[in-house]
């Protein structure tokens, strides 16, 4: 009986976290110019690239 209360104690708590979901925005610096200015280029697309894989 104490077990089946927690389990629905928990099931309770996750169904109401699920209507609590954000979606958050990250930052991404680099440079464009100066000495590692090549660099930066690059650097966005493999954020670009793993962007989507990270979301699921």
């Amino acid at each position: 009986m104490k077990m089946s209360r927690i389990a629905i104690a928990a099931a309770l708590a996750l169904a109401s976290t699920a209507g609590l979901a954000q979606t958050i925005k990250i930052g991404f610096i680099t440079s464009y110019s100066g000495l590692n200015g090549n660099l930066g280029p690059y650097m966005e697309r493999a954020v670009r690239l793993t962007s989507p894989i990270v979301a699921q």
